[in-house]
């Protein structure tokens, strides 16, 4: 296993065949992937099963196993129960995408951001169709770290009002029948990573907004950070190829991915899980 960084000093780029890694190759790359934010990995040729196999070596993998029979055809991967999602709009026998199909852009979110037990780790690999598109993930641990004491200090003790907003940065809700929703789970703004380190948690399309601030305070704290958060230096551009793998930590930062005229022939696979498997520098 041999590590880069091309392109930033936070975007780890990873080298060598992922069915190949050691124990002590994962523990290495779950560290980093909870320091450091994001990792890629590049040429990988993976089975479904393989896959699961990669993924169950971090931790617990999530199970999204849908019940509407229809529903599963279109979004799980036959044969890996819920532990495969579809991420394309390539339509299957039944004339239905995956989830996240469309054509226009999926703008910035975050897994789950209004689930209390969401995972904190999102896995991409791009099957097929894949060249051509962009997804750009933002950090910001590296954010917080350079926010300016007044805006850490204000930011301290305030909360974000999760919901689940599909209409906000997606088309998925009207293909599955997803509505709009409030959640009762408020998150701080400033709030502490898998590994311990201080991030920004603002997920503005996953959210109905600031808790206990006035519609004009909640209005200048949002363009702020909205803007903050958005700065290049903050950002990651990644041009996809057949074959990359990145996995982000949920926790650490957001992405977006970029219109894409070929929807239709592009597709990624989709998984999450946690950290049980990884021993973090913040615990003992």
């Amino acid at each position: 296993m041999k590590i880069e960084y091309p392109y930033n000093d936070w975007t780890p780029v990873v080298f060598g065949d992922v069915r190949t890694f050691t124990d002590a190759d994962i523990q290495q790359l779950g560290v980093a992937l909870a320091e450091e934010i994001m990792v890629l990995f590049r040429g990988q040729t993976l089975t479904p099963q393989e896959e699961v196999e990669f993924g169950a070596r971090f931790g617990t993998l999530e199970d999204k196993s849908i019940v509407n029979a229809k529903n599963k055809r279109a979004i799980n991967i036959e044969g890996m129960g819920g532990l495969i999602s579809r991420v394309t709009g390539k339509l299957n026998e039944d004339g239905m995408p995956g989830i996240h199909g469309g054509v226009s852009a999926l703008d910035w979110h975050c897994n789950r951001a209004w689930d209390k037990n969401r995972d904190p780790v999102v896995y991409l690999y791009s099957v097929e169709g894949s060249t051509g598109s962009k997804t750009s993930w933002g950090n910001y641990v590296k954010a917080y770290n350079e926010l300016p004491q007044e805006w850490k200090d204000r930011l301290a003790n305030l909360k974000v009002k999760t919901a689940q907003t599909y209409s906000k940065y997606s088309e998925m809700g009207k293909y599955f029948g997803v509505p709009d929703q409030p959640s009762n789970w408020s998150v701080n703004i400033i709030t502490k990573n898998p590994a311990g380190k201080n991030v920004i948690f603002f997920p503005w399309n996953q959210m109905d907004g600031i808790a206990d601030v006035s519609p004009e305070e909640d209005k200048e704290i949002t363009d702020f950070l909205i803007n903050y958060l958005l700065q290049e230096k903050f950002t990651y551009h990644h041009d996809w190829e057949d074959g990359d793998i990145i996995i982000a930590d949920q926790w650490s930062g957001m992405h977006k991915r970029w219109e894409f005229e070929k929807m239709a022939e592009r597709v990624l696979h989709r998984m999450a899980f946690n950290y049980d498997k990884i021993r973090l520098p913040n615990q003992t």
